[in-house]
């Protein structure tokens, strides 16, 4: 399913939202992109905490993470891959980070899709670069409950 740029007029959102254990998306979504880390020599942790809780489109979130595994984990090479989550009042912050410090870059087509995704979502994606090499990818979402 290829989602569209256009956003709805109507900044409330007009698409389904329900409220998600972020922690335990992200270790059903680590869970299948394990095997391919293992075969890489590296490891995934989730670092959400079991208590964090957000209101969103549960299909594009979990869509748009996928997305990000997806292209990073190959990517990765005997590394220590980190997921975390912090709130500032109604935007979520998805932190990915690579401990051996090099993520390598997510190809363009994907990277413009996960793009789409977080625009759908009322947020944004934002690679740091670290000596030239993207460490971190910081993937923000708006958390709708909290918007009204």
């Amino acid at each position: 399913m290829k989602f569209s740029s256009h956003r709805p007029v109507d900044d409330k959102f007009e698409k389904p939202f329900e409220t998600i254990a972020l922690h335990k998306m992200i270790s059903h979504l680590l869970c299948h992109f394990q095997k391919k880390a293992v075969l890489l020599q590296s490891f995934l942790v989730n670092d959400v905490s079991q208590d964090f809780y957000v209101s969103t489109d549960k299909n594009t979130l979990a869509k748009a993470i996928s997305h990000l595994f997806n292209s990073l984990i190959p990517k990765t090479r005997n590394s220590c891959i980190r997921v975390s989550a912090k709130r500032y009042s109604n935007i979520i912050l998805l932190r990915i980070s690579n401990t051996n410090g090099a993520i390598g870059m997510i190809n363009n087509n994907c990277w413009h899709e996960i793009k789409i995704m977080a625009d759908w979502l009322g947020g944004c994606i934002l690679m740091d670069e670290v000596r030239q090499k993207p460490s971190n990818i910081t993937f923000s979402f708006r958390c709708l409950a909290n918007a009204a």
